[in-house]
């Protein structure tokens, strides 16, 4: 079988892996789009997620290319013995992506189940019920109810659901297909890292889906991902009134319908001289885990938390907040949202002329940009409304 496609794996970069959850991405380059790709672990068939990537045909001129991204998650289902290799199949030419070393993945996925079972006997003297605060008996499993409102909940093995049905819809929580997961920074892991000797539990309130088990951090979220260990929302936190030493919030406050009483909450379950760590995106595009709402400045922030009495001890913008990353994330998007032709254009152009670039619907790279790239990156935006009779 001749190749159609030329595949290159960027990720996992080793040829043997024993996570248990690991990122697949590459891109692929043909003289068409495949019509389907896949990644095949064993007789399994994952979703692969296909994203735009300019950077490939502007090395491939005369290509059109499609990058891939998908994660194998073996805290969902178990690996088993014929999963050794991981494939990525496009069309039917099949790439090797790398080997799995099975016995390893096992013992990995034993070890973290066994991690989240000891979370969860932290959290349980902990929990408030989030519709009448009255303090929660401890689960033993199953279903249990709140013995003052008697609101039903939910707990797992590794999970407990404290999210009733009318509170997703007082917020407007959505079931939502993204996944969240950024990786705790340098900076965060210091606040973690000083918690966790002094014996303490930090609340990561909208953790995201985090890949390594931290004993001490409590990660708290309104998606029941794998890392999950109570499904909450940050507007009604259940928990007791000074239940962590400190709490952690990273791209999470932009996501909620009302981030004033989600730092009320978060400052009610801290103990008094706790931390807050809380990182916010200012000039960022839209982007919804499923809603997006406010974006802040950095004076924003500090007013979130000092108007309720907080000392402020540091303020800082991260390398990964960096402004060159604001600019690179806003123009490799506007890119995305242009028709070929225009992209193309746009990529050769030196800055110098971009900045004389009129808002015209005489020049294509104003009045080609889509719709949806017009709402996702728009500098300012505006809305009409009507008071009811």
């Amino acid at each position: 079988m001749n190749d159609r496609f030329r595949v290159r794996i960027e990720a996992p970069t080793t040829d043997r892996i024993s996570d248990v959850v690991v990122a697949v991405k590459g891109w692929i380059a043909g003289d068409t789009l495949p019509t389907e790709v896949a990644l095949v672990v064993g007789s399994e068939r994952l979703k692969v997620r296909l994203i735009a990537r300019p950077d490939v045909e502007r090395v491939f001129p005369d290509k059109q290319g499609i990058g891939f991204t998908s994660t194998i998650d073996f805290r969902i289902v178990p690996p088993h013995a014929s999963q050794t290799s991981v494939f990525i199949v496009a069309d039917n030419q099949k790439v090797k992506v790398c080997d799995l070393d099975v016995d390893a993945v096992s013992n990995n996925r034993a070890r973290w189940s066994e991690l989240k079972r000891k979370k969860l006997t932290r959290i349980l003297p902990l929990l408030a019920c989030p519709v009448c605060r009255s303090y929660l008996p401890e689960p033993a499993g199953g279903p249990f109810y709140c013995p003052k409102c008697d609101t039903e909940y939910q707990r797992s093995e590794t999970s407990i659901d404290l999210l009733p049905r009318h509170l997703r819809e007082e917020f407007r929580l959505i079931d939502t297909e993204n996944v969240s997961a950024h990786p705790y920074a340098r900076e965060a892991r210091e606040v973690f890292d000083a918690v966790s000797a002094r014996g303490g539990l930090t609340l990561d309130m909208g953790a995201g889906d985090q890949r390594n088990v931290d004993p001490s951090v409590i990660c708290a979220e309104i998606v029941a991902y794998p890392a999950t260990d109570v499904l909450a929302v940050g507007q009604r936190l259940p928990f007791r009134d000074a239940s962590f030493d400190a709490v952690y919030s990273n791209a999470a406050l932009e996501h909620v319908t009302d981030p004033f009483t989600c730092s009320d909450e978060l400052m009610r379950v801290l103990k008094p001289g706790g931390i807050v760590f809380c990182s916010v995106p200012f000039l960022q595009p839209e982007h919804g885990y499923p809603h997006h709402y406010y974006n802040m400045t950095q004076d924003g922030l500090v007013n979130l938390f000092t108007r309720l009495g907080a000392t402020l001890t540091s303020r800082n913008v991260p390398d990964w907040g960096h402004p060159l990353y604001a600019g690179q994330w806003f123009l490799s998007s506007y890119l995305q949202y242009l028709p070929k032709t225009d992209r193309l254009k746009l990529e050769n152009m030196p800055i110098k002329e971009f900045l004389r670039l009129r808002r015209s619907q005489a020049e294509p790279l104003f009045a080609n940009l889509s719709e949806e790239g017009r709402r996702v990156l728009a500098c300012a935006t505006y809305a009409t409304f009507q008071k009811p009779d």
